[in-house]
């Protein structure tokens, strides 16, 4: 959760993370493990959502449009996306 930041930050902060990760090998006996992450991001203002529970289900609908997309990305809740 990231308050009083606008989308564009936030989508910049998931999409570092999501990077890093991919980037980032954890060794275990001398061999690489690498993995990669999916993100859902949802925005508000105080008059968008009735409950914190909505806006978890509009960042949770964008995470499972970006594996449904491929994997390995950050998407944005859109109206178009099932809640």
């Amino acid at each position: 959760l990231l308050p009083n930041t606008r989308f564009s930050e936030a989508y910049k902060t998931a999409e570092r993370l999501r990077v890093n990760v991919t980037n980032t090998p954890i060794y275990h006996e001398d061999k690489p493990i690498r993995f990669s992450i999916s993100a859902g991001i949802s925005c508000t203002t105080e008059d968008e959502f009735n409950s914190i529970d909505e806006l978890m289900n509009s960042a949770d609908a964008a995470l499972y449009e970006a594996k449904r997309k491929g994997r390995n990305q950050v998407r944005k809740h859109t109206a178009t996306l099932k809640l």
